[in-house]
């Protein structure tokens, strides 16, 4: 054959086959193209994202799966240690009736009226009662004064100087605007200038009073004092409000002049009035001390009880 025949065959030959292997490419890029389009269309992403969530899914189930396994365990232990304390014998105990004595329960019962009659006997003697005394000393100091002996004057008068710095510092932090006046007639009376403290506790006791209750504590209607009207409305309980007789019946320290004795004693209207020359002494100035606290003790709990009511 000659050869440039050869050649055309090859030539060809060669184009033929260029022919036949576009013929596979081009379809194999056409998918690829199709492919690529397919992977970035909505529905690859939905189908993603839904094999995220799926997966998220099946880890969450074995959480909660080993959560459950861990709960049964724990409640079978629970029962096994239930039927173990079910097999122990508790012996059986016999706790012993206990019955307050005849005696401790009618003491109980007269205590209100006894505290009413300690406290008024007290107050007839120019003296108040702290409600932080012992009972033992308040009976003891009401019986000395029932007979008349004078031991029971001193006994109030060296608790009141024992309590005198207690006293002073409650009242300065209860009532500061009143703090000045009472650091100055606490500082009289320790100066023993009992002319100065005797006529400012019983001021105070008046103030206080007032401020406490919006009543006069030395203004009385018909013979009897206003302030009782303020306490028969108390709701304390019957100690607490035996604590405030002294102040629903006439007692010296409030009389006027027509009514007062020789031997009453410590009178706010004669001190204030200057009818008294001698009420500065140590005794008295203690007494009216008495007055302000218990004034500030008892009218103060009872304001505070109606609050809580």
């Amino acid at each position: 054959m000659p050869e440039h025949n050869i050649v055309e065959l090859a030539s060809a030959v060669q184009k033929r086959f260029e022919s036949i292997h576009e013929g596979f490419v081009s379809p194999a890029r056409e998918l690829q193209k199709m492919a690529a389009a397919l992977s970035d269309s909505p529905l690859a992403r939905m189908t993603a994202q839904a094999q995220l969530a799926l997966d998220a899914l099946q880890q969450n189930m074995g959480q909660q799966i080993r959560a459950s396994q861990q709960l049964v365990a724990f409640q079978e232990s629970q029962r096994r240690f239930a039927e173990q304390l079910l097999r122990i014998q508790v012996p059986r105990i016999e706790i012993p009736r206990f019955e307050v004595p005849t005696g401790v329960l009618e003491a109980l019962r007269q205590l209100p009226a006894r505290t009413r009659r300690a406290v008024l006997t007290l107050a007839r003697h120019g003296w108040y009662i702290d409600p932080e005394m012992p009972l033992p000393f308040i009976w003891d100091v009401v019986a000395m004064l029932a007979d008349g002996d004078e031991d029971a004057e001193r006994a109030l008068a060296a608790y009141y100087e024992r309590r005198l710095d207690e006293i002073a510092r409650h009242l300065v932090t209860r009532f500061p605007a009143r703090a000045r006046i009472l650091n100055e007639a606490f500082e009289a009376h320790r100066d023993e200038r009992y002319s100065l403290s005797v006529l400012a506790f019983l001021v105070q006791a008046d103030g206080v009073c007032r401020e406490l209750t919006g009543i006069q504590l030395y203004r009385r209607r018909q013979r009897r004092p206003q302030i009782a009207v303020y306490v028969e409305q108390t709701r304390a309980d019957g100690f607490r409000r035996a604590m405030l007789h002294a102040l629903e019946e006439p007692i010296p320290i409030m009389a006027y002049a027509d009514e007062m004795d020789e031997e009453d004693g410590l009178n706010r209207h004669e001190v204030l009035h200057g009818v008294s020359v001698d009420y500065d002494t140590r005794g008295n100035s203690l007494k009216a001390l008495s007055l302000l606290w218990y004034v500030a003790s008892v009218l103060d709990e009872k304001a505070a009880l109606d609050e809580a009511s």
